[in-house]
């Protein structure tokens, strides 16, 4: 029999799924999908590594399992066409089948794993939605507030502010999800700091968020070399004071 060329795409779910990822996000997301349906319903983790090129926002939509890695609402689709097509690899089918309650419960608890969330998880979705917003609003108001002539745009500025918020999680030792979930005060005072001293460095200041958020790294770097230069200095004036 040959190959299911197709699965059923839902237009409404997706662009809720894809509300925080940039254009070039959604662009790898989809490759990834369509590497998993025409790969019997795994990645290889290499190849998923590779193109997912360690950003969060897309990570999230898949499980990893010994074969590889799969988005589980695109392998219940391939499951639910599987009796018409031999797309679906004898170990995904395995694996489909011993693992899906327990995807489903794991799932429940965040959701995110999925690439379009199923209609009786909309709850849950939505209460994830709240509370990434919740931090993007914060994360938002301490940048406006800092640089009230910038030109904040929501779908090009959002994606970042949230991995940013995910990036300082990561620097401080919590889990991403302690972000939103007792952390948030916490993180938002963190990134005004990083805020304050992105709007006094030459370079950084003029800079949009996407870009911030790319040359994070190098950043902190710099951040922690600013501080310990001051520190240097504040030590040497105190030498000083006492040889006089």
């Amino acid at each position: 029999m040959a190959k299911d060329p197709a699965f059923l795409f839902y237009p409404g779910d997706f662009l809720t799924g894809t509300m925080f990822m940039s254009n070039e996000d959604i662009g790898i997301y989809v490759r990834l999908l369509c590497a998993q349906h025409q790969h019997g319903g795994f990645i290889s983790k290499d190849n998923f590594n590779s193109l997912s090129a360690g950003k969060y926002v897309i990570i999230k939509k898949f499980i990893e399992a010994e074969e590889g890695f799969f988005n589980e609402r695109l392998m219940a689709e391939m499951h639910k066409r599987e009796k018409k097509s031999s797309n679906l690899s004898k170990n995904a089918k395995i694996r489909w089948d011993k693992h899906r309650d327990a995807i489903a419960s794991k799932n429940n608890a965040n959701e995110y794993a999925t690439h379009m969330p199923i209609e009786d998880r909309n709850r849950n979705r939505n209460n994830t939605l709240n509370t990434e917003k919740s931090i993007i609003g914060e994360m938002t108001k301490v940048w406006m507030e800092l640089n009230p002539s910038y030109q904040l745009e929501e779908n090009n500025d959002y994606p970042p502010l949230l991995n940013i918020a995910y990036k300082i999680a990561k620097i401080k030792g919590w889990q991403k999800s302690e972000v939103v979930n007792g952390k948030l005060e916490e993180t938002a005072k963190s990134w005004q700091t990083v805020a304050k001293f992105i709007k006094g460095d030459d370079f950084y200041k003029k800079l949009e968020l996407a870009t911030i958020e790319k040359k994070w790294t190098g950043l902190i770097q710099t951040m922690s070399a600013a501080k310990e230069g001051s520190s240097k200095k504040e030590i040497d004036h105190t030498k000083i004071k006492i040889v006089r």
